[in-house]
């Protein structure tokens, strides 16, 4: 009671005073800024036009810088509410007051700054920290830009709902309300920044029909089937052994006719050796008959798989031939290379 009383008797002699300064031009907006301090004075003792007596102090002081008008706008604010605000211009009006040597006007002020600062507000905003930290990141707080100084310190505002921002060059920008209450409560905000897609890489330009390159037709030949020669050649070299097992089947025989006589071999000469030759006979024409026919699978074989390879590689097929007769065996190669 004892502090509203003192302000309110100290309001009154500032407003009975008409300034705190002596000063004696009066430029046209001064005269005006006074009509608007008694005006903003009437409506703030009224509470149904307590808000339109703020703005009209507020309009009067931004036409002159006195120190009783920032004292009824302080006071006004107050009432208001706006506790963080009134703090400030209660500690900006200390400062007109010591200037002008006005000591009621100076207690009064510091009696209610001190008490205010009992009840203020706080908000913090939480930043990454610097090496997280986004380059050429910048905060506002309520539309106004605040410096890296106050990012993550405790801010003074009045009770109600704030708005933070953030941005960030090649970032999705951030935005939050935060509702602080009053009585010395603290509200934390916490900006987080998202970095925006990396855009895909640019498509190359489409090649023009002049520059596009045409199909080259394909030229390269099949390779040569290596496994059509090797079991070609081991069968040619095992057809030219059957030969030579045959050679010696058919020479056994003739020794044997010479010294046996004949076909019924039953005139032997004595000492004639008939079982070792006729063992000889017999076993070069078995030996004869199988490696032959090995060869001749192993030719065919061999004549089928270059035929394809032929047949791939021009419409004029290779034909491989085998022969064999009792002076030797081999293979004739027929077609285009």
């Amino acid at each position: 009671m004892k502090r509203c009383a003192s302000l309110a008797l100290l309001l009154a002699l500032t407003l009975g005073t008409g300034r705190l300064y002596a000063d004696d031009s009066e430029p046209p907006e001064w005269t005006e800024a006074a009509k608007l301090l008694d005006e903003g004075r009437l409506l703030m003792s009224r509470k149904a036009t307590l808000d339109q007596g703020c703005e009209v102090l507020k309009k009067s002081y931004s036409l002159r810088k006195r120190g009783d008008t920032l004292l009824n706008l302080a006071e006004c604010h107050r009432r208001q509410g706006k506790t963080a605000t009134a703090w400030r211009e209660f500690d900006e009006a200390i400062r007109y007051a010591k200037e002008a040597d006005y000591a009621d006007a100076v207690r009064a002020a510091e009696l209610h700054r001190d008490f205010l600062a009992k009840k203020l507000s706080e908000l913090v905003i939480q930043v990454p920290l610097e090496a997280d930290r986004p380059k050429a990141m910048a905060v506002t707080l309520d539309g106004e830009p605040l410096s890296e100084l106050q990012w993550g310190q405790i801010l003074y505002v009045d009770p109600g709902t704030h708005q933070v921002t953030a941005t960030a060059p090649e970032h999705h920008p951030f935005s939050a309300s935060a509702t602080v209450g009053g009585s010395g409560t603290r509200s934390v905000v916490v900006v987080k920044l998202v970095p925006l897609p990396r855009p895909p890489p640019p498509k190359p330009p489409s090649p023009s029909p002049s520059s596009t390159p045409q199909p080259t037709p394909d030229t390269a030949e099949p390779a040569l089937p290596v496994w059509a020669i090797v079991v070609g050649s081991i069968g040619v070299a095992m057809m030219g052994t059957s030969v030579g097992f045959l050679v010696d089947s058919l020479a056994a025989g003739d020794e044997l006719d010479d010294s046996c006589g004949g076909e019924r071999r039953n005139a032997c000469r004595p000492g004639s050796p008939y079982a070792e030759t006729y063992d000889r006979e017999v076993r070069g024409f078995g030996v004869f008959v199988g490696l032959g026919a090995g060869g001749l699978i192993a030719v065919g074989a061999s004549v089928t798989g270059l035929a394809l390879w032929g047949a791939e590689r021009s419409s004029s097929p290779v034909a491989v031939l085998p022969w064999a007769d009792p002076n030797g065996a081999g293979a004739a190669f027929v077609g285009r290379f």
